[in-house]
């Protein structure tokens, strides 16, 4: 069930870039969560809510600290009866960024890393304290996927490289978990 979401992320985005030059926002000066929005969306699966969403909880301030367009911002949500994730997607002239939030469970996280471990190139990260893992498709070499755990479920942080960032020698992963540590940095309390 958790491919549909990932895969959904994943075909949208279809790779991963760099950070663009001007990409140099550091975690403390990102630290003012905004206001809780309440969920967006809800399932009927007993899951957490989840907490965070996307398009609504990250600021155009933090979107051009991150060198992205705030104006670009695009949803891209599942919801699925059995678990929700909430997805917006924004664009710079280096890269699109996807960002999902949804109430999966520790065990499916688990299997979702081993299925990618079998397949991808998988190397475990820790975003702000919280555990994760980055993942590289060979046969998507532009794509990067960050993903963390929360109080409610997870957040994935997907890039997909343009060719400008390509054409500059960037790496498809270069700067993701400052990314991701952005992001983390702007979840609600408690997430």
């Amino acid at each position: 069930m958790i491919a549909l979401a990932t895969v959904g992320m994943a075909v949208t985005l279809g790779g991963c870039a760099s950070p663009t030059t001007g990409q140099t926002a550091t975690v403390a000066s990102v630290t003012t969560a905004p206001a809780p929005s309440g969920p967006r969306l809800t399932d009927d699966s007993g899951r957490p809510q989840v907490l965070f969403d996307p398009c609504n909880d990250i600021s155009p301030a933090v979107l051009v600290k991150m060198s992205l367009d705030p104006n670009s911002k695009e949803h891209s949500d599942f919801e699925g009866g059995t678990y929700t994730f909430m997805s917006c997607q924004f664009k710079s002239d280096m890269y699109v960024l996807g960002v999902s939030s949804g109430n999966t469970t520790a065990a499916e996280q688990r299997a979702e890393q081993q299925r990618d471990s079998a397949t991808k190139t998988v190397t475990p990260v820790t975003v702000a304290g919280r555990a994760g893992w980055m993942a590289v498709d060979p046969s998507r070499p532009r794509i990067c996927r960050l993903t963390f755990t929360t109080s409610y479920g997870e957040v994935m942080v997907d890039r997909m490289q343009l060719d400008k960032a390509a054409d500059q020698g960037l790496g498809v992963c270069d700067g993701m978990e400052q990314s991701a540590e952005i992001v983390a940095s702007i979840l609600p309390p408690g997430a």
